[in-house]
This record gives C-alpha cells, sequence and structure tokens, in this order.
C-alpha cells in the first residue's frame, strides 16, 4: 500500500470516528464546472449557503484532494455519480463501509458547492502523513 493510500484511509477512519449530525433532503446549487469566484489565501472559495459543511483542513495535503464523507443514509455509489457529474469531477476512491463517503481531486468551486449539499457531512483535505520509526 502506497503512502497516499495510507494517508487517505487514516484520514477516513479518523474523520469517521468524529461523525455526527443528521440527513435532511438535499438542495442543489447550480452545477459548479467551472467559476470565477475568488479564492482565499488557501485556494478556497466560500461556500454560498448558510450553514456549510465543514471542510477539516490539514497542515499537509494533496493540493485538489478531498475525502468527502456523506450522512449515513445517503446511497454512497449513486449519489458519489450524481454529484461527481454535476461538478465534473470523478471520485478516485468509494467507501461504503468503514467510511461512507469518497476522494476526488476538485476544484474549489466544486468543494465550496458540495460543502452545502445536504448529503455532504463533512470535507476534507486529502492529508499527507508520514510514518516514522522502525519495523
Amino acid at each position: 500500500m502506497t503512502a497516499r493510500a495510507v494517508g487517505i484511509v487514516a484520514a477516513a477512519l479518523f474523520l469517521y470516528s468524529c461523525s455526527g449530525g443528521g440527513y435532511e433532503s438535499p438542495t442543489a446549487p447550480t452545477s459548479q464546472c467551472s467559476c470565477n469566484a475568488p479564492t482565499n489565501a488557501l485556494g478556497e472559495v466560500a461556500p454560498s449557503c448558510a450553514r456549510p459543511a465543514p471542510l477539516i483542513e490539514t497542515p499537509e495535503y494533496v493540493p485538489n484532494s478531498y475525502v468527502v464523507v456523506l450522512y449515513p443514509e445517503v446511497d454512497v455509489q449513486s449519489t458519489t455519480s450524481a454529484l461527481g457529474s454535476q461538478y465534473c469531477f470523478t471520485a478516485d476512491s468509494v467507501w461504503v463501509n468503514a467510511l461512507h463517503g469518497f476522494s476526488a481531486t476538485m476544484t474549489p468551486c466544486a468543494v465550496a458547492a458540495l460543502r452545502c449539499r445536504a448529503e455532504v457531512q463533512r470535507v476534507s483535505r486529502n492529508a499527507i502523513f508520514h510514518a516514522f520509526g522502525a519495523r
């Protein structure tokens, strides 16, 4: 297993252990395939909704790569496919057991839009982890 895969799995398990909240019926913003919205110093676009899902930051991360956690009531496969079509991304990985969500490379506008979706519990930058020590 590569260091990146280990990082994705570790981040996913961490996020899963912190789950909470509940699912409400989805409301979809317009398509976010491209936009010219202003970004902050981290390259993020501010979500356009009143209560966006949290964006979990990490000190070291893979640029434009995110782990999206969906609420347990949501069908991961079909929702990931529909969101990917609407926001122009293809999931790198989809998880339905230990983690209920997916990872994908996305634009800042897509991340902002996803954070406003009722199906999305939280979004995390894809963290880079380093292993130290001997076996």
